[in-house]
């Protein structure tokens, strides 16, 4: 019996050493990206024809679409983030030979910051072709970082789910700053993940869906909202975003933007971005 304790704790006490190792490689002193939200949403006009692909590719479900994404989009969704969560800055650089997509994400360690930078180049090729991330110091293969995160998905909802999204990919074209993804029809795609999220529970009551509801009831019952012409993007986040300055507080402001970025995306986009926080009735 001694003999097991000792074998197991020698085992424990590898993986902590392993995990250790991990975590002291994946982190840095530096950030790879700087960037600031105010900067990158200066373009948040050229991300409503972006929604509008993304609006039709779920609405015409059973053909075909290609959506295209550009430097400048792909910024201002980066810049929403950061609105959301100010830690997380991010890039993207596309070229017709690759685009290279940069995160870092500050966390706060004894006073200090460390940073978590993420790093991956993405092939144009028929199908979903990542050539690598890296995370702070480790290397991973694309093909292997995505059968990974395919995995872990498949798990976690005992489904196939990620194995179908990566299928759902059939092209990936790349000019000079812009990237366009070929999706194919997503009738089938749309309804495993809407029989999985049934499945595994909706989250009605918790505290950002309630936020996310508030917050796109406010911004539906706006002058903004309701005048006859089309306003710009730009005078919508703001609004949004005074509102969540006002209602929230230092303990609760990252709760208070992620709910207003929420119902924003909710409000201009489709009602199934909802989906990610539950059901966002403004009514």
């Amino acid at each position: 019996m001694l003999s097991v304790l000792r074998k197991l704790s020698a085992v424990v006490a590898v993986m902590a050493v392993v995990l250790v190792g991990l975590v002291v490689l994946a982190l840095d002193t530096t950030a790879l990206v700087k960037s600031t939200a105010s900067e990158q949403i200066d373009e948040a006009d050229t991300v409503k024809q972006l929604i509008r692909e993304v609006k039709r590719s779920i609405s015409d479900r059973h053909t075909q679409h290609t959506i295209k994404i550009s430097e400048k989009q792909a910024a201002s969704l980066v810049g929403f983030v950061q609105r959301a969560v100010p830690d997380i800055q991010g890039n993207v650089d596309i070229t017709p030979e690759a685009s290279q997509i940069q995160g870092t994400l500050a966390l706060p360690v004894l006073n200090q910051s460390v940073y978590l930078n993420v790093d991956m180049r993405l092939l144009p090729d028929t199908g979903l072709n990542l050539e690598y991330i890296k995370i702070g110091s480790l290397y991973l293969p694309g093909q292997y970082a995505v059968k990974l995160v395919e995995f872990v998905i498949n798990q976690y909802t005992d489904s196939k789910i990620g194995s179908k999204a990566r299928e759902q990919i059939s092209l990936v074209a790349m000019q000079p700053n812009v990237i366009a993804v070929t999706i194919k029809p997503m009738d089938n795609f749309l309804r495993e993940l809407n029989y999985i999220r049934s499945n595994m529970g909706s989250h009605d009551n918790d505290e950002l869906t309630e936020l996310t509801g508030y917050y796109l009831r406010y911004i539906a019952g706006r002058e903004l909202s309701l005048a006859k012409k089309p306003q710009p993007f730009n005078q919508y986040l703001k609004l949004i975003m005074a509102r969540a300055r006002e209602q929230s507080n230092q303990d609760n402001v990252l709760l208070h933007n992620k709910a207003s970025v929420l119902a924003l995306a909710v409000f201009i986009g489709h009602h199934r971005m909802a989906n990610f926080v539950g059901m966002c009735n403004p009514i």
